[in-house]
């Protein structure tokens, strides 16, 4: 029985070879589209996002959350789980030289009554996906809100570090000492070379100064941390095409944030870029290296 499957499929692939764009052969297959994703979401000041509504869509283009196939509400400790979704073939197309990827799926987060991409994650190419664990974000910039999460597929969220302000005086905003929080994102953004009416999505990384709040306060009780400032790390974007991972480091005393993506090189090709920034109190930080 073995053998005359083999010799069926190996008539088929025979009969597709001068179908060079592709052949459907007539195997069934079923695709994880989606893992199943554990996560854990807070609001910037650490306290759990809880009511508000995720999502899980498969679909693609410029509005991936518009169409999600599982809901889930936040519970009151900032948890979520949602179950991974599955789709089955009746039909396997057999393509020449095509190494297949795994599908990918879109974790989305109402804030506001808007459903907004936070995190992208991957499914597999077999029945089931190993299950992805993520623990997000919601912070505002300049009083708009942004999702980030850090998973398996993605790290858009590293805090690290430790930052002392120096300045006396004892009133708000004055003195403390926190950690530096980043975000790696992507924006829509006017490119020199391409249409100035079609923004090109280009990589932005934004550093949080976190102050923790006085363990046993009323302050912190009510939110164990405290923003003091928020800035975008400025890189010329014209050169620097993306940034993939993001991270934080001592260096002689001093704490750096380093980015790694890609440039544009010689011939419309691409380079390995690094930048890297000295942080320092909130609201400074200086580049030290980089295109």
């Amino acid at each position: 029985m073995l053998g005359d499957s083999r010799a069926r499929l190996t008539l088929l692939l025979v009969a597709c070879a001068p179908a060079l764009a592709g052949c459907p052969l007539p195997i069934a297959r079923t695709e994880a589209t989606s893992a199943p994703v554990l996560g854990r979401m807070v609001w910037a000041d650490g306290t759990p996002a809880s009511g508000l509504e995720v999502a899980i869509s498969t679909g693609y283009g410029k509005t991936p959350c518009s169409s999600p196939m599982l809901r889930a509400t936040i519970n009151e400790f900032g948890t979520f789980l949602l179950p991974g979704t599955e789709k089955h073939y009746t039909t396997t197309w057999f393509i020449p030289n095509l190494d297949r990827g795994a599908p990918r799926y879109h974790l989305c987060v109402t804030v506001r009554d808007t459903l907004r991409l936070a995190y992208t994650g991957y499914g597999s190419l077999s029945e089931t996906a190993d299950r992805d664990s993520v623990t997000c974000v919601v912070w505002e910039l300049k009083d708009s809100p942004r999702v980030s999460c850090a998973g398996r597929a993605k790290h858009a969220v590293v805090a690290g570090g430790h930052w002392v302000d120096t300045v006396g005086g004892g009133g708000e905003g004055k003195g403390g000492e926190g950690f530096y929080r980043l975000f790696l994102t992507e924006e829509p953004t006017r490119v020199k070379g391409y249409d100035k009416d079609k923004p090109q999505d280009r990589s932005f990384v934004y550093v949080q100064w976190v102050e923790p709040r006085a363990a046993g306060s009323a302050e912190g009780a009510a939110a164990p941390y405290r923003v003091r400032a928020t800035v975008s790390l400025p890189y010329d974007r014209n050169k620097v095409w993306t940034i993939q991972d993001v991270r934080v480091w001592r260096r002689e005393g001093r704490w750096m944030a380093g980015l790694e993506g890609y440039k544009h090189a010689f011939m419309n090709d691409m380079a390995r870029a690094e930048l890297v920034f000295e942080l320092g109190p909130p609201g400074q930080a200086t580049m030290v290296a980089g295109p």
